[in-house]
């Protein structure tokens, strides 16, 4: 079921493409009451940029596609000489680290 998941990039987010072609994703400082008392002792940017490597960029084109975690994970293992296991593993691991920073979510599927 996980593989036939699609993630989907936060709507709410500012991204663009880079010079190099890599994504480039512009982070937003949270707005909770801790964020606000840091704030008051060091500075903390309203807004930085995170440049995504090239493996990074071209599973957040297949995002952007619509892709299932299933399709992207093929992708990935094809373009860069992965095992299949090893590809879905790391995609994994990287969409929950996205997941867990709020930039994207799991559409997953319904089964009728």
């Amino acid at each position: 079921m996980a593989l036939r998941a699609k993630p989907v990039i936060n709507p709410g987010l500012k991204w663009r493409t880079g010079e190099g072609g890599e994504i480039v994703v512009t982070i937003a400082r949270r707005d909770e009451w801790w964020v606000r008392l840091l704030t008051l002792a060091f500075y903390v940017p309203k807004e930085r940029e995170v440049a995504l490597d090239e493996i990074g960029s071209s599973v957040w084109r297949q995002m952007q596609e619509k892709k299932t975690v299933g399709q992207i994970a093929e992708e990935i293992g094809r373009e860069y000489g992965l095992q299949r296991r090893e590809a879905e593993a790391a995609l994994f691991h990287y969409l929950r680290t996205l997941a867990k920073r709020r930039l994207i979510a799991m559409e997953m599927p319904v089964d009728g």
